[in-house]
């Protein structure tokens, strides 16, 4: 597992391939290793089943558009976001009642503050204005089962190539005009007209990855990592980035990676890029929560190399609420948590097929750096992380 990145020059079309044979996708086809008390000893293999409504976050799920046929790869809806629907979610509307480690950054409360087991946005004090980009949105699937959730306050802007917005703006129900959230359509041709419109501030921009311009256009109109000069209110950068499922081309990682840096810079106004005291604390930094299925380790390795220089990151496990937990609506570990197992978020038995999901931060000195302009540099010059590597020889099990 030491491939290096080899920048190759193709014209294809990310999003349709040669030979694209690839059908719509269900949350039915996600298979996991259902939470278990801790076993004693037996000859059984660990049991592997269908994610139903026992075990999944949902009874009924909200449509979608998957269009294939229109907007290839980016048309459907693939495995990790699935995955990640559950985790993005906060605890009091989950069915599951899984404890997650990390919790998702979203839904992190400080001690002081209310707890995980509030009531949902609408009954909630206004608070300051949250930003959630989501890249390479595709159906947007993610962002539609999130939007409910969100603070009036929030902000959620929803990414992907200019000729896929159509398809986002179709399934969050966003007019083209506009894009208000609060103009989501409720005649029922849009397929988000099921979603609560109250609940946050919704953009459909195009960010190709690598696109700097288009990053700038973004950065400058929602007023990203303003200096401290800046006198307005919006210039906090990006609380949060998701992104799932996006690992799969190799001429597509030095812009991805490029894309995720950018969105990552310091969003503390007054940091200067020459500043020599690069310390910073970790729920100051912007996060990334990343959704990731293996599908060829030889070919995804080199982007895990490079983006391990970059970023630090942590994989989701989970377990079920302890039953004497005194509070089953919390996200933290309770007393009685010797009484499950740990399990990786996204492990299945078999090891096949196997996903994942990362919690991901900046390390702290890559603030100072100059992000290489040729992707070979980018990929190959900054040395080689072996983070990705360690945890897959580990097993990733507690």
């Amino acid at each position: 597992m030491n491939t290096p990145f080899t920048s190759t020059s193709t014209p294809v079309d990310p999003n349709r391939p040669s030979k694209l044979g690839i059908v719509p996708s269900s949350r039915s086809t996600l298979q996991l290793r259902r939470p278990t008390k801790k076993e004693v000893s037996t000859e059984d293999p660990p049991r592997t089943d269908e994610v139903d409504a026992e075990f999944d976050e949902d009874d009924e799920e909200i449509e979608h558009e998957q269009d294939i046929d229109t907007y290839g790869i980016a048309g459907r809806t693939w495995e990790a976001a699935y995955l990640m629907k559950r985790y993005c979610k906060p605890p009091y509307a989950s069915i599951s009642k899984l404890i997650f480690e990390p919790p998702c950054p979203l839904f992190v409360q400080p001690p002081s503050t209310e707890d995980s087991s509030c009531p949902p946005p609408s009954h909630r004090t206004k608070q300051r204005k949250r930003t959630v980009v989501e890249i390479g949105s595709g159906t947007g699937y993610l962002s539609l089962h999130l939007l409910p959730f969100l603070k009036e306050s929030d902000r959620l802007v929803v990414t992907d190539l200019p000729e896929v917005c159509p398809l986002l703006r179709t399934n969050l129900g966003i007019s083209a005009t506009t894009e208000q959230g609060e103009e989501r359509r409720s005649d029922g041709k849009g397929k988000g007209s099921r979603v609560q419109t109250t609940f946050g501030d919704v953009k459909v921009r195009p960010l190709p990855w690598g696109d700097q311009e288009a990053f700038e256009k973004l950065e400058k109109e929602f007023g990203l990592f303003s200096s401290a000069d800046d006198d307005s209110n919006t210039g906090s950068g990006p609380d949060l980035i998701l992104a799932s499922d996006l690992i799969y081309f190799p001429f597509l990682y030095p812009g991805l990676l490029r894309t995720l840096i950018w969105l990552t810079q310091p969003r503390k106004k007054g940091f200067r890029k020459d500043a020599t005291d690069t310390s910073r604390k970790e729920q100051d930094a912007p996060q990334v929560v990343l959704g990731y299925k293996i599908r060829s380790l030889p070919r995804e390795e080199p982007f895990w190399k490079a983006f391990g220089i970059w970023f630090d990151f942590r994989p989701v496990y989970y377990r079920p609420v302890p039953t004497s937990a005194q509070d089953p609506n919390t996200t933290f570990p309770s007393p009685a948590a010797d009484e499950d197992h740990w399990h990786r978020f996204g492990e299945t038995s078999e090891g096949q097929n196997q996903l994942f999901i990362f919690v991901c931060t900046r390390r702290p000195k890559t603030y100072t750096w100059d992000v290489p302009k040729e992707d070979e540099a980018l990929m190959n010059g900054l040395g080689s992380d072996d983070q990705f590597e360690t945890l897959l020889l580990l097993g990733m099990e507690c």
